[in-house]
């Protein structure tokens, strides 16, 4: 049973990062009266947005790091269970947006399936030292190390980049684990967002 977990254990962790990027803002969206077309874009940053501020208040506050994912997540399914209460269940199903996470979900699985190929990140120097800096930076939100904290080994400073990618990494991390190889599907299932767009374009 153990052996059967460790190897659905990723994919688990490639639904489980959609679907907490999704529920927030579905959550958030559905009285709102908005276009098809826009709708899965607006819901997905929603979701996005939603990550970014808790876990920028989480890591101010010195919260515990599994707050905002917890939030997030139980949050949104009990706004989900009171509504379909008071309305009627045809609403919750015709805003969510199928198509486009079925999309998503098949491109992150490719990704995947891809990434279980690579033995090392080793080959092409740049790639292997980019994926660790993203890393850490993610590490650097769900463990609140303090600001003055560099990464890879002092080269870089966190106002380098901007925090938006890292610190939902980070939230989804706190939910999911932190061990690198988490890290990598959530980061692949966050890089495969774009398809939606250029789906809609």
């Amino acid at each position: 049973m153990a052996n059967a977990f460790f190897y659905i254990q990723p994919f688990l962790i490639v639904v489980s990062t959609i679907v907490i990027c999704i529920l927030p803002g579905w959550a958030l969206t559905l009285r709102f009266d908005l276009d098809p077309n826009d709708r899965p874009i607006i819901i997905i940053l929603t979701g996005f947005a939603l990550m970014y501020l808790f876990e920028f208040w989480v890591y101010l506050l010195s919260l515990p790091s599994w707050l905002p994912f917890s939030i997030l997540l139980i949050g949104s399914l009990l706004y989900l269970l009171n509504y379909s209460h008071k309305k009627p269940m045809l609403p919750l199903k015709s805003s969510f947006p199928w198509v486009e996470v079925i999309v998503w979900l098949i491109l992150s699985l490719w990704l995947l399936a891809i990434q279980f190929k690579i033995v090392v990140y080793g080959a092409q120097l740049g790639w292997a030292v980019d994926w660790r800096e993203h890393y850490e930076r993610s590490l650097f939100f769900l463990e609140q190390l303090p600001p003055e904290t560099t990464f890879i080994d002092g080269m870089w400073q966190l106002s380098a980049r901007a925090p938006l990618f890292n610190s939902i990494a980070g939230l989804l991390m706190g939910g999911l684990g932190k061990d690198f190889w988490v890290y990598q599907i959530i980061a692949s299932v966050l890089n495969a967002f774009p398809v939606i767009c250029l789906a809609l374009l």
